[in-house]
């Protein structure tokens, strides 16, 4: 069963969706930062479509609006997912 997120332990897995335990006030595995940013420019460019975004970036960008990574922001995320506004598909 998955680790739930806290407030201590915000993204207890890694959010480029490879499903590995995270050390508490991380966001990716060493350099799994970059397979993202590679995974969104990729459906930004339609190369790829937005069921190849991870989950749990578009589970964290909803929980939290103000969440940035990799140049992205919360909504830019949602957005290429192809979420409305409110954050619902």
């Amino acid at each position: 069963m998955k680790k739930e997120p806290t407030t201590t332990d915000s993204y207890p897995y890694c959010l480029c969706g490879c499903d590995a335990k995270n050390k508490p006030k991380r966001r990716f595995k060493q350099g799994h930062d970059g397979r993202l940013l590679g995974v969104l420019i990729r459906v930004e460019k339609s190369k790829l479509s937005a069921d190849d975004i991870p989950d749990v970036l578009i589970e964290a960008a909803r929980s939290n609006r103000e969440l940035k990574v990799v140049g992205y922001t919360a909504q830019d995320i949602l957005r290429l997912a192809g979420h409305k506004e409110d954050g619902e598909n």
